[in-house]
């Protein structure tokens, strides 16, 4: 697992960056991979033998104590050299021992910077404080609009929303990628939500079945409400006879690809948007939590699954070149950007089920070839959405 690392990290570095004063004697590679070990497996103050990795006695003569400043000093290191490594397990254990991934989003993020795309120059997710809630919004999830420290308003969904607790890394690990691809998606950031507020707001709750429950306090996901109430308007709908008054039309067709590699199991969603005196309306994608099949993270894909309802926005395409660039990034996205994206992510959001989230990553990593066919499916299914393109021709 660590055969591609190993070689390009300084075993002297190493010593000098981890602060330790003394060094149980064991050979170069063992001691650089039980102290990657201590980022991966452990947690603050256990002792693990500095040959085998395994867990030891403080009195081991073999012990060297994992510390926090021991898990950064690793992640500083492993950061000079992640260009050269695209291994999944280091960056998923580090991103979850680090106050629980948020003090390693900068850190993780920096594997991304060989990729051409936006995401390469985002640095930080950020972390914001609710303020006010504002309304709740429809939809299955049961977000609620809230104003927040930094001035803006964030549909904000919680970990005990009715869907699933999933939702939110979908949300997260979806939007980074369609980012990625240059799709126009909202501004996302982590949104502490304290439980005054909810004490104090009545509107802060929950409906299941046959009981109203309070939202839970904590971080939870929001996604930037695309323009402030005071500054323009939003519609979750536009019109047919609307199309032609939008400014980025072409946009739907390369988040068709998105959703065909994701697997999103709900149609697809979009907001339409404009500040006051504009005349063209903007899209911006929202609401990706049910991409992997929502809770399951499974891909049952189907022709007409994560599609827009009307035909109408699919009508321009007539080939190929009408996905790209957007399928292109896809295809072409490297291993250690969607590693990095899933880094990120809270492991409360996925209760911390480490083995999941890598076998997710590694379905969409395997999938990258199959969106064209995926959009073929759709495209030859009986909704035929795509008028002015003819398959077998092309």
């Amino acid at each position: 697992m660590w055969a591609d690392a190993l070689p390009y990290l300084n075993h002297r570095e190493l010593r000098k960056e981890v602060g330790l004063t003394t060094y149980p004697a064991c050979n170069e590679e063992g001691s650089l991979f039980v102290t990657l070990l201590c980022a991966m497996g452990t947690e603050q103050n256990d002792k693990v033998n500095c040959t085998t990795g395994e867990s030891v006695s403080s009195t081991s003569s073999h012990a060297v104590s994992v510390t926090i400043p021991l898990l950064e000093a690793t992640a500083n290191l492993f950061n000079k050299h992640c260009d050269r490594y695209h291994g999944k397990t280091l960056v998923l254990g580090i991103a979850s021992k680090l106050d629980r991934g948020h003090r390693a989003t900068s850190r993780l993020h920096t594997m991304s910077r060989n990729a051409t795309q936006p995401m390469a120059n985002k640095v930080d997710i950020p972390k914001v404080e609710a303020v006010q809630h504002v309304k709740r919004m429809r939809g299955g999830a049961q977000a609620h609009l809230l104003q927040c420290s930094d001035g803006h308003f964030y549909v904000v969904k919680f970990r005990n929303n009715p869907q699933h607790l999933r939702v939110l890394a979908n949300e997260m690990l979806a939007t980074m990628l369609a980012e990625c691809v240059g799709l126009p998606v909202p501004t996302i950031a982590i949104v502490e939500v304290g439980q005054r507020l909810i004490q104090d707001t009545p509107a802060l709750r929950l409906q299941l079945d046959h009981l109203t429950i309070r939202c839970e306090s904590g971080a939870h996901f929001g996604a930037r409400y695309v323009v402030s109430p005071l500054e323009g308007e939003v519609f979750d709908h536009l019109a047919t006879a609307m199309v032609g008054r939008l400014r980025n039309p072409e946009t739907f067709a390369g988040m068709l690809a998105m959703d065909k590699w994701t697997c999103n199991t709900d149609g697809r969603q979009a907001t339409f948007w404009r500040r006051s005196r504009e005349k063209k309306y903007n899209i911006t994608f929202i609401d990706q939590g049910c991409c992997f099949n929502a809770g399951d993270w499974t891909f049952p894909d189907c022709p007409l699954q994560g599609v827009y309802a009307e035909n109408e926005v699919y009508k321009n395409v007539c080939s190929w070149d009408s996905f790209q660039p957007w399928l292109s990034r896809i295809e072409g996205m490297p291993d250690s950007t969607v590693w990095c994206a899933a880094g990120i992510i809270p492991p409360e959001w996925y209760g911390s089920d480490w083995g999941a989230l890598q076998d997710l990553v590694q379905s969409l990593l395997d999938r990258r070839g199959r969106v064209r066919d995926l959009i073929k499916s759709f495209g030859m299914s009986q909704q035929q959405p795509f008028p002015n393109w003819t398959f077998r021709a092309a």
